[in-house]
C-alpha cells in the first residue's frame, strides 16, 4: 500500500480534521434567515462529515431553528432528515401566514345622542344656600 492509498483508507475511515470543524459548525448553527438558507448551510456542513448517524443530524438541524418554527417541526415527529426540513419549510410558510395582519377597518364615529336629564340642572342663583344645605354640613349643637 503507498502512502497516498493508506492517506486516502484514513480519510474514509475517519474523515479529514476539518471534518470536526463541520460537526462544531453543525452543533453552533442557527437559523438568521429563512429555513432554505439555513437548510443549504446545514447541508454543505453535514456534506463534509461522516459516520454520523440521521438522528443527530435531525438534532442539529431542529436545534438552529427559530423558536416559532421548531415548535411545529417537533410536534410532528419528523422521522428523517429531508422530512425535517420540509417541515420545517411548512412551518415557516404557517408563520408567515399566520403574521399577516388584517388592516382594521376604520371606524365610523357617530355623534352620540344628547343624553335627556328629566330635572333640569340648577343654577347658581337659583339655590338657596341655607335651605339647600347637605345634612354632612349641617354644624352639630
Amino acid at each position: 500500500m503507498t502512502w497516498a492509498q493508506f492517506k486516502r483508507a484514513l480519510v474514509t475511515r475517519f474523515g479529514t480534521f476539518e471534518d470536526g470543524d463541520a460537526v462544531g459548525s453543525i452543533t453552533k448553527l442557527q437559523q438568521t434567515g429563512t429555513v432554505i438558507e439555513y437548510q443549504r448551510q446545514f447541508e454543505r456542513l453535514t456534506d463534509r462529515t461522516r459516520n454520523l448517524p440521521e438522528s443527530f443530524f435531525i438534532s442539529c438541524f431542529l436545534s438552529g431553528l427559530r423558536e416559532d418554527i421548531k415548535i411545529g417541526v417537533q410536534m410532528l415527529k419528523p422521522a428523517s432528515l429531508l422530512q425535517t426540513f420540509e417541515l420545517a419549510r411548512f412551518q415557516e410558510e404557517y408563520a408567515v401566514v399566520s403574521n399577516r395582519r388584517i388592516p382594521p377597518r376604520p371606524s365610523i364615529s357617530r355623534p352620540s345622542p344628547p343624553l335627556l336629564n328629566s330635572s333640569p340642572t340648577p343654577k347658581l342663583g337659583d339655590i338657596d344656600d341655607k335651605d339647600e344645605q347637605p345634612e354632612a354640613f349641617e354644624e352639630f349643637p
